[in-house]
């Protein structure tokens, strides 16, 4: 797997010295009068163009994937990547130069946008979402915008929690907190409502509002003494609106991924680090008795349903015991409350193992089985 990951590299120091990041690239329009050979070899140049833009997004959505899995910093910045989107796929699709050709000069104009125009602005998304590859468009602004969140979270690692002369970027940070819950806003309004999507797009929400690289830590990857040193940090956080949100997002990417039949790669990852969020939130809440006896007789908050008012409510006021639902049997479903973190991560386990209907239970992917086996083992911590 290290092997693997460092093979990365160099496909991207290649891509990238082949100028495939840049702006150059030959905008290929047929005629209404081209036909034959001259059409022919228009529509062959415009494929192996579009061929490579869409390796490039392939590999920064893959970088962006494997960036959020094992905690690397991206290979591919965001900041580089000013070549001109994919074309749509009724475009992509067409099975003749003639069907190609008549589908391009139905278009309005031919000037793609970039990534980089996207995130300046964002009404682009919307405005020009016939032209481009509305799929290919999304993954590579969530992609981006994991860049965004990377860096946010690495300035908040090095602020001081109490500003001096060489350390006082709260102002700075919080604006560009804001700056980031409004871009993942608009991406929730405006993109495609696919479940794989939605669990990207939460799962940039959930790690916008907590530090998982501490809530590895915590969960003891790197050994006690490391557990210990995070302990204060957490603490705090699990006081805060911002603990609350993490959780909920980290309830609706459990929501979308009940969608997803055999979860496996990324989508079997970000259950992993919702899961992690419900356990660290709910060991900390029992570290830290939180709860008071007027909470436990509140109403229970589903974070993986669909009552938004109810989660305004727990985020902004701690109103409400959060839960999310889980499977009790093949039929039925119950509630686990997220100060039972046994109970919510076996209900995690559940959804993990029903979403591979094989037998033998080998059968599942060997990352799959081996992120079972770490719930596994956080369920009796």
């Amino acid at each position: 797997m290290e092997l693997a990951e460092s093979f990365l590299q160099p496909w991207t120091t290649m891509i990238r010295r082949a100028g495939w990041f840049g702006r150059k690239y030959e905008s290929i329009v047929p005629r209404h009068e081209d036909e034959g050979n001259v059409l022919q070899d228009k529509w062959r140049k415009w494929i192996e163009l579009e061929t490579n833009k869409r390796l490039v997004f392939f590999l920064f959505r893959h970088d962006a994937h494997m960036s959020i899995t094992l905690f690397p910093n991206p290979n591919i910045s965001y900041a580089e990547l000013s070549l001109p989107l994919p074309y749509s796929q009724q475009l992509w699709q067409a099975k003749t130069a003639e069907a190609w050709k008549m589908a391009m000069l139905r278009l309005p104009h031919h000037q793609l946008p970039s990534v980089l125009d996207l995130l300046q602005n964002i009404d682009r998304y919307v405005e020009s979402r016939d032209l481009f590859d509305i799929e290919i468009a999304t993954y590579a602004l969530l992609s981006a915008t994991w860049g965004l969140v990377r860096e946010y979270r690495q300035q908040m690692s090095i602020t001081a929690p109490s500003p001096n002369q060489w350390c006082n970027g709260t102002l700075l940070l919080s604006s560009r907190l804001t700056e980031l819950k409004r871009l993942l806003e608009c991406l929730r309004i405006g993109a495609p409502d696919t479940p794989a999507i939605r669990v990207f797009l939460e799962t940039l929400s959930m790690h916008l509002h907590m530090s998982l690289e501490d809530v590895h830590l915590f969960a003891g990857v790197e050994g006690h003494e490391e557990a210990k040193r995070v302990f204060p940090s957490l603490r705090e956080w699990v006081r805060t609106s911002s603990a609350r949100q993490a959780v909920w997002h980290a309830g609706q990417i459990v929501r979308y991924a009940k969608q997803i039949p055999g979860l496996a790669t990324f989508n079997a990852v970000a259950v992993y680090h919702a899961a992690l969020s419900f356990w660290s939130y709910g060991v900390m809440l029992a570290a830290t008795d939180t709860a008071s006896e007027s909470q436990t007789a509140e109403a229970v908050v589903c974070l993986n349903g669909t009552d938004e008012s109810a989660a305004q409510r727990f985020i902004a006021l701690n109103r409400g015991r959060a839960a999310i639902t889980v499977a009790k049997s093949d039929v039925a479903e119950g509630v686990a409350l997220l100060g039972n973190p046994g109970e919510v991560m076996q209900g995690l386990i559940t959804l993990m193992r029903s979403s591979h209907k094989v037998r033998p239970p080998q059968s599942r992917p060997p990352l799959v089985e081996n992120l079972l086996e770490l719930m596994s083992g956080l369920k009796g911590v």
